[in-house]
């Protein structure tokens, strides 16, 4: 099979070597591993041919779209998170200085508007989920943590008239009332004012854990810097129709939803459960190998040394969580899939470390990670009013 190198993919399509990566990490490209004692990744030229055809065609078929452009995932403008190798930016700011420093309304209003200080005046008063989600708890008891969400943003949607006020201000403002929302989903009580997002699903999932609050919002800060995949392009195509940001968090979330987003999260943890002792880990990963199958939760193509998001919440888990038998598991099972495979963990991993190791329910992972996506697709949501980059490509017949 024909390949080529990162740089010769790159020039192949003009485009630089960290959109190749993401287009393998979109699985627009396939890779593989050279034969040579590099180690280096290859990238499939039929991939990279095809790939090259379609922008050829969607630039001639631009030419006669009479509503603006509609470019390849990658080639949006935005001025929100900036991804190089081993390096991630959110407007500017690197993000794991944001998870260490900041709190989660105030890398929200960074996000939104560009402004730190922003956050006093978005978060000054607390938004309650709405009194048909509040008054029924046991309705909604068996929901995953998705389907409470969007459960609770159909509900509120049709109380928020104001919603529909789609500037810059306005729409954070809505972004605020989502975040409180649905952090009161996942704690299942309102949190008062001097109670931070974090705090308050401490609270709820580990009260005798004052040390978890810390990591809860480093976590979900880290989340908000997801490069774009098919999720946060589902929040601009929601919001470049002109709907609410509670219509482009839904739609966010059902992208989400799927295998090739937050679906990874869900086989972390059935690889995780297949280690009873963490001495096993290296015997589950080589039976995985052996039958065919592939290892989730390793190998960012955007990051080949690994994800700093990752690194960094696994490093602050080990300093609050030693003695822990469950991150002894996790930290077994990172050590065996890099000496395997030579990869680092990805930053859904270090998340279900974290639940395991403080003793999160089942389905903290998810919510956490959808929380802080919510951050970056409101702020996605927000710069779609007001660029307008996003249309509908003009479709063209292959049938017969």
């Amino acid at each position: 099979m024909r390949t080529f190198s990162a740089q010769e993919a790159a020039e192949r399509l003009g485009v630089s070597v960290t959109t190749i990566y993401a287009y393998v990490s979109r699985g627009l490209i396939r890779s593989e591993w050279s034969d040579a004692d590099t180690r280096e990744k290859r990238y499939v030229a039929e991939d990279i041919e095809k790939l090259r055809k379609q922008r050829e065609g969607r630039r001639d078929s631009r030419k006669a779209a009479a509503h603006g452009t509609a470019p390849l995932p990658g080639s949006i403008e935005t001025k929100i998170t900036n991804v190089e190798p081993g390096k991630i930016r959110l407007r500017g700011h690197d993000v794991l200085t944001l998870a260490k420093n900041r709190s989660i309304g105030e890398v929200a209003a960074l996000v939104w508007l560009g402004d730190f200080k922003a956050s006093e005046q978005l978060f000054r008063s607390r938004v309650r989920a709405p009194e048909a989600y509040r008054s029924s708890p046991s309705r909604f008891a068996g929901l995953s943590p998705i389907e409470r969400f969007q459960t609770v943003l159909a509900l509120a949607s049709d109380d928020d008239a104001s919603s529909w006020d789609l500037r810059a201000v306005p729409a954070a403002r809505t972004g605020s009332a989502i975040l409180q929302m649905l952090t009161e989903a996942i704690a299942g009580k309102c949190f008062e004012a001097s109670t931070g997002i974090a705090d308050a699903i401490r609270s709820a999932w580990a009260p005798q854990q004052k040390r978890a609050t810390e990591l809860i919002r480093a976590a979900i800060i880290l989340g908000a810097a997801e490069p774009s995949d098919h999720a946060t392009l589902a929040a601009r195509t929601v919001a470049a129709a002109g709907a609410t940001p509670y219509a482009a968090v839904s739609g966010a979330l059902s992208a989400f939803r799927g295998i090739r987003c937050g679906g990874a999260i869900g086989r972390i943890d059935a690889l995780l459960a297949e280690i009873a002792r963490p001495a096993d880990a290296g015997a589950a990963l080589r039976a995985r190998l052996e039958r065919g199958e592939a290892i989730p939760g390793f190998g960012d193509p955007v990051h080949p040394a690994g994800d700093p998001r990752a690194a960094l919440l696994l490093e602050m888990i080990d300093g609050a969580a030693k003695g822990s038998k469950e991150h002894a598991r996790s930290k077994k099972l990172i050590d065996a899939a890099e000496g395997l495979l030579g990869e680092k963990p990805t930053l859904e991993l270090a998340i279900m470390a974290l639940a395991r190791a403080m003793h999160f329910p089942a389905d903290a992972p998810i919510a956490l990670s959808a929380l802080g996506r919510t951050i970056g697709w409101i702020g996605h949501a927000i710069e779609e009013y007001e660029s307008q980059q996003v249309a509908p490509p003009p479709f063209r017949y292959s049938g017969s």
